[in-house]
């Protein structure tokens, strides 16, 4: 070998353990550049869109033009609840938070006026109570937030069978949530958290966890927990590393096998937004009852209760907008 093909393959050898320790270190450039080219390939070619069993139930500006600022009483969630699962929804899930007494309920709001005989408040409805009755016995599914104050934990509806060695600890960390109504988390068919990129800086959504971990006890996200709850299952099978532990590979959720990034994450490829998978909470509470368009499109489907109303910003971004 000539000394210029000596100092050739040293030039080389030095740029390739340039170029890996780059990898291994992984800099915040090198994870905008990706992401910003995996945006650019979903604006270039998105999803097509195919027609799903899978309905967004919105709390649009028109709801709460009918019936008032959120939050609602949640006896009007119940009666929600009645007609989604008398249409034949086969999961019910709510994009939503119920960590605090219903505040309208007429037992609260009874307590807070003076000079009323604080025993006549134990003698009114109390719709955190209706509520739970609603839910209770029906393929209802509640979300959980992520705190950052205590220690609680949700219970968690599910077993799990786990495929290879452990991937317990390969999900986003979960320290601690924060709590729902208590008669409402017994009653629910399933927990999911709500969280959809916890600790990822970035404003765009491009990868979602479907699990978080605590070390020891694997919790589920809203969506996988709909899947399951709609199928009538009980179990996920998830499926780690032949050699190595804390490595997720895939989740199987009744007759869906999900593939997963190592840390338990679902890579979006998304379609355009589209009207019709949206039907207006006010369409399904309308005093006359929904239309049969409405029914058609509610029987057999999945169902996601959230809200589209720009002024309670529960709006995300993804690649597409």
């Amino acid at each position: 070998m000539t000394r210029a093909q000596q100092i050739g393959v040293v030039i080389g050898l030095a740029i390739v353990a340039f170029l890996t320790m780059l990898r291994a270190g992984d800099p915040g450039m090198f994870k905008l550049i990706r992401g910003v080219t995996f945006d650019e390939y979903q604006r270039l070619l998105p999803r097509t869109f195919e027609p799903m069993p899978v309905r967004v139930i919105d709390i649009d500006e028109a709801s709460l033009r009918e019936f008032g600022q959120w939050p609602w009483p949640r006896d009007r969630l119940a009666l929600l609840v009645d007609r989604l699962s008398n249409m034949g929804a086969s999961a019910i899930a709510f994009d939503v938070l119920f960590s605090e007494p219903d505040r309208l309920s007429p037992r609260n709001v009874v307590r807070e006026v003076a000079g009323v005989d604080p025993s006549l408040a134990e003698k009114l409805p109390d719709n955190d109570e209706i509520f739970a009755r609603s839910i209770s016995e029906k393929p209802v599914v509640l979300g959980f937030g992520l705190s950052n104050k205590g220690n609680y934990r949700p219970p968690v509806k599910a077993h799990f069978a786990i495929k290879d060695e452990s991937p317990v600890e390969a999900p986003p960390y979960l320290g601690a949530s924060t709590p729902l109504r208590p008669q409402l988390e017994a009653s629910a068919a399933g927990l999911g958290h709500i969280s959809l990129n916890p600790g990822n800086p970035s404003p765009v959504v491009r990868a979602v966890p479907l699990f978080l971990t605590d070390g020891q006890q694997l919790y589920p996200n809203l969506a996988i927990e709909a899947l399951r709850v709609a199928q009538g299952e009980t179990t996920y099978v998830v499926s780690g590393a032949p050699e190595r532990a804390g490595i997720m590979t895939s989740v199987k959720i009744g007759e869906y096998v999900v593939p997963l990034t190592a840390a338990g994450e679902l890579w979006l490829y998304v379609t355009p937004d589209r009207a019709e998978r949206y039907i207006s909470v006010r369409q399904v509470l309308a005093a006359e009852g929904p239309s049969p368009e409405v029914a058609a499109a509610i029987e057999g489907s999945i169902v996601f209760v959230g809200t589209s109303a720009a002024g309670l910003q529960d709006i995300r971004v993804t690649a597409l907008g």
